[in-house]
């Protein structure tokens, strides 16, 4: 179960990663 949760906890990072990217362009659009 533990090798399952690191994978599961890589994963998340990796999704708030390019959600925080995501956010970043639409709250500082270029000008």
């Amino acid at each position: 179960e533990g090798l399952m949760w690191a994978n599961y906890f890589d994963a998340t990072i990796v999704i708030f990663g390019l959600v925080d990217v995501l956010v970043q362009k639409v709250a500082l659009p270029e000008e």
